[in-house]
């Protein structure tokens, strides 16, 4: 196995240096990629990934579907961008890809809650409900797995029918989506 496709660089088997010898690759890349762009077409697209944040309440209208925007990351590889559509998680390459998505409602007893995955603005791959019945903090998460070619982009959305506006804030759970590649 090597580190990088400019020179083979054994990676120990055993483990037992496993915090020392990320920290010198990581240190080495560095270096290469100061002089040798090669490293990050490939290695980066094929590690795509991005864990977002929303870390103050949004208001959702009743009635009307609303993408969450981002304020936050945890970690990013390009694949969010905080000032064009922050809203959306985009596919930098062709492959499968792992999703996730968390929001917590603001109190409100009355109507339902939705939470979904939106797909290039349009489709639905995945989908929660929620039934309240008393005024209280409720918290949704899914996940799923989806094919996305090149500049597709994903979206978590939230929709309520409660007669008036109802926050989605962070609280005792993260209101979160990420986005990780798979592989082909």
């Amino acid at each position: 196995m090597v580190a990088n496709n400019i020179f083979p660089i054994p990676v120990p088997l055993d483990g037992r240096h496993g915090t020392l010898w990320q920290a010198f690759v990581k240190w080495l890349k560095r270096e290469l990629d100061a002089t040798d762009t090669r490293l990050d077409t490939a290695e980066l697209e094929s590690r795509a990934r991005a864990r977002v944040t929303r870390t103050t309440a949004q208001a959702v209208g009743n009635g009307v579907v609303s993408a969450v925007v981002w304020n936050a990351t945890s970690y990013n590889t390009g694949v969010w961008s905080s000032t064009v559509n922050p809203s959306r998680l985009t596919a930098l390459v062709a492959g499968t890809y792992h999703i996730e998505f968390c929001a917590t409602w603001g109190l409100n007893a009355a109507g339902a809650r939705y939470l979904a995955i939106g797909f290039n603005g349009g489709g639905i791959v995945q989908d929660t409900h929620i039934s309240t019945t008393a005024a209280w903090y409720y918290a949704s998460s899914m996940s799923t797995d989806v094919y996305m070619l090149a500049g597709d982009y994903v979206e978590g959305l939230c929709y309520q029918s409660s007669g008036a506006a109802v926050n989605i804030e962070p609280g005792a759970y993260p209101v979160s989506m990420s986005m990780y590649r798979l592989g082909a």
